[in-house]
Formats: structure tokens, C-alpha cells, sequence
């Protein structure tokens, strides 16, 4: 190495390690930095399940309107952790019982699940709840599928609303 560039990298070195005047990695008195709490909530939501649906391959195909009754539990577990970012975990608890208007074939149908989420901070996120519904005896089976939009405010509060239902066959 030529003594001209050793004069230029020894230079560039002074200038990089003497050049600053504030240690970069503290950050300055007028620097704004958020304050946040980790927090966590648990709340609960029930909906009432009451509605009466086509089901094109009941009463040996000819097609049934079955009474679906029982109910649809949502809760929700948030946490609001120290950076602001925002955890949800969704347990549903999904409990239905039907009945066909024309044949009188009963059906069950009972399950959980569970979903789960981060988020920087408010959200809307739209997910399917799909309930297998078991004929008794030669009853055909269906599914019943619920789509769900879960929000999540600038709080940190959930909430959950239906925003259709339907059916089909399996």
C-alpha cells in the first residue's frame, strides 16, 4: 500500500471514529419514545344459533330445510404486549343440534376451535368456523360454515359478528 493511501484510510478511520459528537446508540433527550403496558384481557361472547337452512342432500337427496338450533361461543384472550404489538387467541366452542321440517332427521354436531393472531395494532380479519353436522341413522351429513369478521380495536377490545352462513354437502 502506497503511503498516500495510508494517509486516506487513516484519515477516513479519524473521521469515522472522531467525527460524531453524540454516542449513536443512545438515543437523544428530544427523542419521543411510546410507553406501553403489557396488558391482557379475556372476554367472552355468545352466539345463539336459530335458523333454518336448505340442505340439498337430506331426505335421500330430494333436499330438506333442517332447523338448526344451539349456540356458538367466541373467547377471545388479547394481550397488548411492551412494544404495542397485539396477541389474540379465539376459542370457539361450537354446540348445534338440527332437525329436518319434512323427515324429522336429527343431527349433532359439536366442536372447538381455535385461532390465533398478532397484529401491529387495530384489525379486521375474517375467518371460517366449518361445523360438520352428523346425520343419526340414514340422515346424510352436511357442513355448516359460518363466516366470522373479528375485530380488534386501537384498545385492544375484540368483538366478533356473523357475517354469513350456509351449508353443503359432504
Amino acid at each position: 500500500m502506497t503511503t498516500t493511501s495510508c494517509i486516506a484510510l487513516a484519515l477516513a478511520i479519524g473521521v469515522l471514529v472522531l467525527g460524531c459528537t453524540q454516542d449513536t446508540t443512545t438515543p437523544g433527550t428530544d427523542t419521543v419514545k411510546p410507553n406501553f403496558a403489557a396488558s391482557a384481557t379475556t372476554q367472552r361472547q355468545v352466539f345463539p344459533v336459530n335458523q333454518a337452512f336448505l340442505v340439498p342432500c337430506a331426505n335421500g337427496g330430494a333436499g330438506e330445510v333442517v332447523a338448526l338450533t344451539g349456540e356458538q361461543t367466541f373467547l377471545f384472550h388479547t394481550t397488548i404486549d411492551g412494544t404495542g404489538a397485539l396477541h389474540s387467541t379465539t376459542d370457539i366452542d361450537t354446540r348445534l343440534f338440527g332437525t329436518g321440517l319434512t323427515t324429522g332427521a336429527k343431527y349433532r354436531g359439536i366442536s372447538e376451535d381455535n385461532i390465533s393472531d398478532s397484529f401491529g395494532g387495530a384489525n379486521t380479519s375474517s375467518n371460517t368456523v366449518n361445523q360438520r353436522m352428523i346425520g343419526q341413522g340414514s340422515a346424510s351429513n352436511f357442513m355448516f360454515h359460518v363466516n366470522v369478521a373479528f375485530t380488534i380495536n386501537a384498545n385492544g377490545e375484540p368483538t366478533a359478528s356473523v357475517v354469513h352462513t350456509w351449508t353443503d354437502c359432504r
